[in-house]
């Protein structure tokens, strides 16, 4: 039987208490973000304390002798480096960037705050996550934080740990309104909403399949999509109501879904291992269009959904440009392969590769090639927009922005 939602009228302090996690007082109110039971952590996610957990404050004027702010300033021209930070651990994903900061994971359980002109390091937390793809999101003045088994609330000002719980995700956590929407592709496989400001587990939502992409809120319902492992499995894709998580409707797919669920003009868009690339209407979960696509699944799973200048994005073994309303292809470059998440920005798609520093700059209308840019960057993690700038992680141990 699919999984139905169950509220929880026992607060998230004695949930927590059953996974042998502490949790001290010290809650928040959040705003909307920008953009089983698992198994728990090896080591108490506690909030409010820095046993475990800790800090460290950088004074930006005075940071040149840290290994985050050793730089090199080029002059402002397009595809010239702004700065690079040497972080001297593997950058876990696509950097986020927010009100002139730079935040980032990396594979040694840490996570940066850089300065957005100058790439020195503001802050750093250390988490005891054990998890070598942390991934993470800004909700209102916090900076979410979550591992496989865990998730932690920092404050973006002075990165300090204020909430934490053991339920993790494979996502950039969804925050919305005060309550966080954690799925799990391990143990039991879970979606749970907390109200992080009450402590409390308002309800959870048994699926299928792994919650492997982040999910959607579009007015009062939640829409996630799930998929096995194997692809053997039909892969779900679920509406819930996201006050209580009832199911208001369930849409069967072949083969796995494991991109995030994109809401764009009135539709939900999702992609599959397998080469699936669906619109699919919100309302009762009918399939508006459907395409196989050869080149839109890979080694780093299926890509999530990009949209501008009226268009679908997907970066993959090729870079594609689709018509979102019929999921016809408008264009396709295919001269290099292995495309890595793009920055959309000013009428221009930036786009790397995982296995090389070259920053590809694509015209959004014909898909032609405009410029490249050579980076040091090595094994790239995506790019994002800065401030007059594009800005990318690097496995290599860097994080580096380019002028746009």
């Amino acid at each position: 039987m699919r999984g139905d939602g169950t509220n929880r009228s026992m607060g998230r302090r004695a949930v927590l208490a059953t996974l042998g996690v502490g949790l001290t007082t010290g809650c928040l109110q959040l705003q909307d973000p920008d953009e089983g039971t698992a198994d728990p952590p090896t080591e108490r996610v506690t909030a409010g304390s820095t046993s475990g957990n800790t800090t460290r404050q950088t004074d930006t004027a005075t940071s040149e002798s840290s290994p985050s702010a050793r730089r090199t300033l080029e002059p402002q021209a397009p595809g010239n480096i702004r700065w690079r930070s040497e972080i001297g651990t593997a950058v876990a994903e696509r950097p986020v960037v927010a009100d002139r900061t730079v935040y980032v994971s990396t594979t040694d359980d840490r996570v940066l705050a850089l300065d957005t002109d100058t790439g020195a390091e503001r802050w750093t937390y250390e988490t005891r996550m054990d998890s070598e793809n942390l991934r993470h999101a800004v909700a209102g003045d916090r900076l979410f934080v979550a591992g496989s088994f865990a998730t932690e609330a920092v404050g973006r000002g002075d990165g300090r740990l204020s909430w934490g719980t053991a339920s993790g995700a494979k996502y950039k956590p969804l925050v919305r309104d005060g309550v966080a929407y954690l799925g799990s592709s391990t143990g039991a496989r879970t979606l749970r909403a907390f109200e992080v400001a009450a402590d409390e587990l308002l309800w959870s939502f048994t699926t299928d399949g792994s919650v492997r992409g982040r999910p959607a809120l579009v007015g009062g319902t939640l829409f996630v999509s799930a998929g096995a492992h194997d692809g053997e499995e039909p892969a779900p894709m679920y509406a819930l109501d996201a006050e209580t998580g009832d199911l208001q409707w369930e849409r069967t797919f072949d083969g796995t879904l494991s991109s995030s669920v994109v809401p764009f003009e009135g539709l939900l868009y999702v992609t599959g291992e397998n080469g699936t690339v669906a619109a699919v209407d919100p309302a009762d979960g009918s399939v508006v269009w459907q395409r196989t696509i050869d080149g839109v699944s890979g080694a780093a799973g299926a890509p999530d959904p990009q949209f501008a200048h009226g268009r679908l994005y997907l970066p993959d073994r090729s870079l594609r440009a689709l018509d979102p309303k019929t999921g016809e292809t408008l264009w396709t470059y295919t001269e290099r392969n292995w495309f890595n998440r793009l920055a959309i920005v000013d009428g221009a798609v930036y786009a790397t590769r995982y296995d090389g520093g070259t920053i590809h700059v694509f015209d959004p209308a014909t898909g032609d090639e405009r410029a490249t840019f050579e980076t040091p960057l090595q094994e790239p993690t995506g790019l994002t927009v800065g401030p007059e700038t594009v800005v990318c992680g690097d496995r290599a141990g860097a994080v580096v922005a380019v002028w746009r």
